[in-house]
C-alpha cells in the first residue's frame, strides 16, 4: 500500500502542479508583453518570499518494498522526472503490471521538440525512471550503468503514450532490462538499459 503523504508534502506537491502548468502555459501561449512584465514582477515578489524560507533538509522514508500487481509504485516527490512535488518532473506515474513497469504519458507544451513530437531527451529521461523501477521488483536498489534509446517513430506530445519496461536477465549485480513505447497500436521508442545493483550500499539511506 502507497504511503499517505504528510501535510507538508500535499502542499510541496500542490506548488509544484501549479508551476508546472505555468510552465507550459508559458510555453504554449502567447501573452503580450506587458501582460509578461506584470507575471515577472509577481513571481518575483513570490519567489523572494520563498528564497526567505529556511532551507530545506531533504529527509527519506523507509522503503516498504515493492507494490503488489496493480498497485502504483511509491511516489518519491522530489525525483526530477517523476516526483510529484518536483516542478521539473513529467506527469507520470508507474503501475506494476506483472513482472512489468507500466507507465502513461502524455507530454505538454514544455516538452516539445520538433513541432507535435515530445524532445527526445525527455523520452529517455522516462525510460531511465521507469527502469529504476524494476529492480524493486526483486527487492533491489540499482542505478544506471548505461542507457540506450532508439527513436522508431515520432512520439507526440498532448496525446498518450505507454511506455513499458520489464528485467531481461540478471547477471550477478548486473541488472538487464528493457522495453517499449507505443502510441495507440505504433511502436514509436524501444529502449534497453543495464543497472548495477546498489541494494546494500544505500541500505541505510532507505531505513533497512
Amino acid at each position: 500500500m502507497a504511503q499517505e503523504r504528510t501535510d507538508e508534502e500535499q502542499a510541496r506537491v500542490a506548488v509544484a502542479s501549479e508551476l508546472r502548468r505555468g510552465m507550459h502555459l508559458l510555453v504554449g501561449r502567447e501573452p503580450s508583453a506587458d501582460g509578461m512584465k506584470v507575471l515577472r514582477t509577481s513571481l518575483r515578489r513570490l519567489f523572494d518570499q520563498l528564497d526567505a524560507a529556511p532551507e530545506r533538509v531533504r529527509g527519506t522514508r523507509v522503503w516498504q518494498g515493492p507494490p503488489a500487481d496493480g498497485e502504483m509504485f511509491a511516489d518519491s516527490i522530489d525525483r526530477p522526472v517523476s516526483g510529484s512535488g518536483n516542478p521539473f518532473s513529467v506527469p507520470m506515474v508507474v503501475q506494476r503490471q506483472g513482472d512489468t513497469a507500466v507507465s502513461i504519458v502524455t507530454l505538454d507544451a514544455g516538452f516539445e521538440g520538433a513541432p507535435g513530437r515530445s524532445h527526445g531527451g525527455f523520452v529517455s529521461a522516462i525510460f531511465d525512471d521507469l527502469f529504476g523501477s524494476l529492480p524493486m521488483l526483486q527487492s533491489k536498489v540499482a542505478f544506471t550503468a548505461s542507457l540506450t534509446v532508439n527513436y522508431v517513430a515520432p512520439s507526440p506530445v498532448f496525446e498518450p503514450v505507454v511506455f513499458r519496461g520489464w528485467i531481461d536477465r540478471v547477471e550477478g549485480r548486473k541488472i538487464f532490462v528493457a522495453g517499449e513505447a507505443h502510441h495507440g497500436e505504433t511502436l514509436v521508442t524501444t529502449a534497453t538499459g543495464l543497472f548495477i545493483d546498489s541494494t546494500e550500499m544505500m541500505a541505510s539511506f532507505y531505513g533497512a
